[in-house]
């Protein structure tokens, strides 16, 4: 560096003296040297360009590998990128309205290397070098990008892509996106991953369920009194009927259950036509002093699901003279069972169904996730080209 600014003392004291040249000092974060109505003899033109910003010439001549320097005109925006600096070449007055552009006049080489990965990201570049950018495209399509500086470093870009928070983000990974098991990271998450089925991706608002892999029902049996404890099978009482809930919609953003979707539940034959929320048990037997036992029934299991009961979540009586005979809540709170009943009454959860996230999240076989979706849509994409 020494020679270089005895160098420029030297083109500075010689330009004053002719006095048509300046030699100006731009700010320190430009790291060039600027030659006003100067020439570079032995000039090798890269490229000539017309009605063009400085700033757009500077760009210009620090995208090209060989360029070093540039001659600028502003009366007619007129650009000449060059190979050559004050180091290779003399400079020389002009009297035509030119200057002279040199550009990182220490002839350090400026290569911020091989960018960083972003968890997810497929990442494209072409060069590592001044100004050059490299492009973080995110599994839901989003793009990140981040460009080489000065100070051989890649300016800060955000560590990780968007999160799919539901099965509508899912859609947005690949157009392979249809119903299935998937994992999601709602927001009240803090970044942790909820396994969900999304269903009808085929539309604009695919909802969001939990697939039980254990029995989950609610019973209201098609029982009237007899005579004393003994019952009798009467199809007529308020709508009798076995739910078998082999799915359950979950509000993900809430981690809410709703007990009252029907779209993945059966009824089992000889126990009734009318289906009964999620967690609920009634019957029209005996009132809550009556020393028979109640009929009406009642069971969660959320095994294998990755969630457990909301610690918040208590099951209350409804309807006429109801009881609830016993409520049952396994240790690692992934189970209730509940006989309840009345005199048409019975027990259900009050308020929202909340679950949470349990220790153990449940298996990945068969689970896609976003960023599979994205690789396999641009496989498919790499092959029809």
């Amino acid at each position: 560096m020494t020679r270089q600014f005895e160098m420029l003392k030297y083109l500075f004291h010689q330009t004053k003296q002719a006095n048509p040249t300046q030699c100006l000092t731009p700010p320190a974060n430009e790291r060039f040297i600027i030659f006003k109505r100067g020439s570079v003899q032995g000039y090798d033109n890269l490229g000539h360009h017309k009605d063009i910003s400085v700033k757009k010439c500077k760009q210009t001549c620090r995208k090209h590998p060989q360029c070093n320097s540039f001659e600028y005109k502003e009366e007619t925006k007129l650009c000449d990128l060059s190979n050559v600096t004050h180091l290779t070449n003399d400079i020389k007055p002009n009297r035509w309205g030119w200057d002279i552009y040199i550009l990182n006049p220490g002839y350090r080489k400026i290569d911020c290397g091989t960018p960083k990965d972003v968890a997810g990201a497929l990442k494209v570049y072409t060069n590592t070098t001044y100004e050059f950018q490299v492009t973080y495209i995110c599994p839901m399509g989003e793009k990140l990008t981040s460009t080489c500086e000065m100070n051989n470093e890649w300016t800060v870009v955000v560590p990780t892509c968007k999160e799919p928070t539901s099965c509508k983000d899912i859609k947005m990974c690949g157009r392979d996106a249809t119903d299935g098991e998937y994992w999601i990271y709602p927001s009240v998450l803090n970044h942790r991953r909820l396994k969900v089925y999304c269903h009808d991706m085929e539309t604009d608002k695919p909802k969001e369920f939990i697939t039980l892999p254990h029995e989950n029902f609610a019973y209201v049996p098609a029982l009237k009194p007899f005579h004393l404890c003994i019952n009798r099978f009467d199809e007529t009482i308020s709508k009798p009927g076995k739910t078998i809930f082999k799915k359950v919609r979950i509000y993900p953003e809430e981690m809410v259950l709703d007990r009252f979707d029907f779209t993945f539940t059966e009824l089992e034959k000889g126990k009734g036509k009318n289906k009964r929320g999620f967690g609920a048990a009634e019957d029209c037997l005996y009132g809550k002093s009556s020393y028979c036992k109640s009929q009406g029934a009642m069971k969660v299991d959320l095994t294998h699901t990755g969630l457990i009961i909301g610690d918040s979540l208590k099951w209350v009586t409804y309807g006429d003279d109801s009881r609830i005979s016993d409520l049952v809540y396994s240790k690692n709170k992934k189970v209730v069972t509940a006989t309840c009943g009345g005199k048409c009454g019975g027990c259900k959860p009050k308020g929202k169904f909340t679950v949470q996230l349990g220790p153990v999240e449940p298996s990945s076989s068969g689970v896609k996730t976003c960023e599979f979706l994205r690789q396999k849509h641009c496989s498919k994409s790499a092959r029809a080209q």
